[in-house]
């Protein structure tokens, strides 16, 4: 026997219940999102392109979401993993040469930045290798937990602890003595 729709009964579209998961739960986390992706990229408007496609992909595999209590871990690995394929994307591509007197007017029409310790902390952190920069971003600025943390890399937790240790390390050297930078865990 054929099962029959009623009439005046609505089925319900399944993509509609990933929307809505979407909604409730990935789309509140686009600030901390541009928070990172801003710390990785050091650029707003390629900040703002991280985003946009990890949110984009987000909604498109929602429904390979398996428990939504995970929903920050799985978000963040997705803009982990497009960021990696942004900067091999790079990488292929041709660099150009800006000659010195172009350089200087460029600067010259950026916004002044202070010299203190945020400018500093921030070009140390640009200075380290991408995994130990990830590790550092994820467990000391955004608060995720080392199992959080490790799965988001994709490394498993030993190695995350060493990354950070190694990060915090350059870190400290870069800024010229342990005593300029405490990082807590």
């Amino acid at each position: 026997m054929r099962d029959t729709i009623k009439p005046g009964h609505h089925v319900k579209d399944p993509r509609q219940d990933g929307r809505e998961l979407f909604d409730r739960i990935v789309l509140p986390l686009r600030d901390e999102l541009m928070r990172k992706a801003m710390r990785v990229t050091g650029d707003a408007a390629d900040a703002e392109d991280l985003v946009q496609e990890s949110l984009l992909k987000a909604l498109c595999a929602v429904h390979t979401l398996e428990d939504p209590a995970r929903a920050r871990a799985w978000v963040h690995t997705i803009m982990h993993n497009t960021f990696a394929t942004m900067c091999r994307k790079n990488a292929r591509r041709p660099s150009f040469a800006i000659e010195p007197a172009e350089m200087d007017a460029m600067e010259s029409r950026a916004p002044q930045r202070s010299a203190g310790l945020c400018f500093d902390l921030e070009r140390a952190m640009v200075g380290l290798d991408t995994a130990f920069r990830d590790a550092v971003v994820l467990c000391d600025l955004e608060g995720f937990s080392y199992e959080e943390a490790a799965g988001t890399i994709g490394c498993p937790v030993g190695t995350l602890m060493s990354r950070l240790y190694r990060a915090r390390r350059k870190l400290r050297s870069a800024l010229d003595g342990p005593e300029q930078l405490t990082v807590t865990a």
